[in-house]
């Protein structure tokens, strides 16, 4: 390897943890804000400056900002769901009273 091509390749190791660490920063702040954005006190107006306040912080566009919040939640509500209902599908056949009938204890 060259002399020339050492400092390009320290400068790109450099840029890449940078970018790293933005990405880090986003998601934090991303999962800090989307917490206050859906408390249920929240009111419209704090809402939008939430919104606002992300976007400017992480240099993107509003909508962007409004799409990733919603993603976040939707993502973390979903996984809740998933933990209460263990079955996917159609529901049993039989219920717990047909279940009872047949487990009862034969009288002889």
């Amino acid at each position: 390897m060259s002399l020339k091509k050492i400092p390009l390749l320290f400068g790109l190791i450099n840029h890449i943890k940078e970018v790293i660490m933005l990405k880090e920063f986003d998601m934090q702040l991303l999962d800090k804000l989307a917490k206050q954005y859906y408390n249920p006190t929240t009111s419209r107006r704090m809402k939008s400056e939430i919104i606002t306040t992300y976007a400017r912080l992480c240099n993107i566009k509003r909508e962007t900002a409004k799409k990733r919040i919603f993603r976040y939640v939707n993502k973390s509500r979903f996984d809740k769901n998933l933990d209460k209902s263990n079955s996917i599908g159609r529901p049993p056949k039989y219920n717990q009273i047909h279940k009872d009938i047949i487990n009862r204890p034969v009288i002889k």
